[in-house]
């Protein structure tokens, strides 16, 4: 999936959650504190298009930024959790975990702040998956010893540190103070007490486990600096940037690569934003979470069935389903029934217009009217 593509729609991104430093201050990255609105004097949010030109068209250039004010606390998206707990343990298969837990009575985004919070349904539903997940971890020596550091101590309380340092560090996207460690320690040893009968480190690990996966610091994005005096802006750490980005792009927690970027302090300034955030979705977990973002934006799915036998949309190809069928009925790539839904007609005929078709070069007005100049669709699936 080429990259270029992709950046009206992380404007939009950008403009639904905050913006993530300011692309005119290469210096600093901020979270906006009670800023002007979006679309406010300057910021060009109409575009080229929007007085008396073709209502479809990019702007030449980028609006002007705009602070907004953006949460800082927001818990994670239901599919967010999901993803960073199957990536946090390492574990390729949590589903029989996952389904256990709730999803989010939510119309649009499915990442609004204002609208996530932890209730005592849900916080038992993930007091039961976080003690199956640690069970599932010390139930399975391989599984265990991937989330052990490398150069961990052989000592048992050398292990223990080195346990809870490492993947603390990674539950909560930011490194533990010396005051978390030392409590988490003291839960950690608590593990043959509570756990009778169990190894004295599995028992230990699950405790942990189960503590992080619970915590705020897990359960939320943070930002939790100060404004300057007088400063509308409050800076962000590179933990922050690292955390806001990953979140963001691929609907997961920061892989190893950006948390090295964080504690190296190479995420300030735009070249090194842009590098980090290209890395990221170029990677599967992009793939992932911007088919996510257009899910639920545009309504569309990706179909990847290129190489198969039954493929009849090329790889990057897009399409809006419904119940699973092309728009008509039919999963077999011809036209179907012509009385389709006026979204799926409307979606069919922008992606027409720009120029996206099916194998074999039949084109996708098969369900819509093929009248509409290319524009920003042109600009979105080229």
């Amino acid at each position: 999936m080429a990259a270029s593509w992709l950046s009206p729609g992380l404007l939009w991104l950008s403009s639904c959650t905050g913006i993530i430093g300011d692309p005119g201050d290469a210096s600093s990255n901020y979270s906006g504190v009670n800023g002007p609105a979006l679309g406010g004097p300057g910021s060009n949010a109409g575009g080229a298009g929007s007085v008396g030109g073709d209502p479809y068209a990019v702007p030449s250039s980028a609006p002007a930024a705009t602070l907004v004010a953006t949460p800082r606390l927001a818990r994670l998206s239901r599919q967010q959790w999901s993803n960073t707990v199957r990536d946090l343990v390492k574990l390729t298969d949590i589903s029989e975990i996952d389904k256990g837990v709730s999803g989010d009575a939510l119309v649009g985004f499915d990442d609004q702040a204002d609208a996530l919070f932890v209730g005592e349904m849900l916080r038992r539903e993930l007091a039961t998956a976080a003690e199956k997940l640690a069970d599932r971890v010390i139930g399975d020596a391989a599984a265990l010893e991937r989330l052990m550091p490398a150069a961990a101590p052989t000592d048992a309380a050398g292990r223990a540190r080195a346990f809870i340092t490492s993947f603390g560090q990674r539950a909560f996207r930011r490194p533990l103070t010396a005051d978390e460690v030392t409590k988490h320690l003291a839960l950690f040893n608590q593990g043959p007490t509570l756990y009778p009968g169990t190894d004295a480190f599995n028992a230990g690990v699950s405790l942990v486990i189960q503590a992080l996966l619970q915590s705020p610091h897990f359960l939320y994005r943070t930002e939790l600096g100060t404004a300057k005096a007088g400063s509308a802006k409050v800076a962000l750490d590179d933990y922050e940037v690292a955390a806001k980005l990953a979140l963001a792009l691929t609907n997961t927690m920061p892989d190893d690569a950006l948390l090295a970027a964080a504690a190296a302090g190479d995420l300030h300034g735009a070249a090194k934003m842009a590098a980090a955030a290209g890395r990221l979705i170029d990677g599967p977990r992009g793939t992932a979470g911007l088919s996510n973002f257009q899910l639920q934006v545009f309504r569309l799915v990706p179909w990847v069935l290129a190489g198969t036998a039954n493929g009849f949309l090329k790889k990057g190809e897009f399409v809006q389903v419904g119940n699973g069928q092309m728009p008509g009925g039919k999963q077999d790539g011809t036209a179907g029934d012509a009385s389709v839904s006026g979204v799926n007609k409307m979606l069919n005929t922008l992606l027409t217009a720009a120029g996206v078709t099916k194998a074999g070069g039949i084109p996708t007005d098969d369900f819509g009217e093929p009248s509409l100049p290319k524009g920003i669709f042109s600009q979105l699936l080229a």
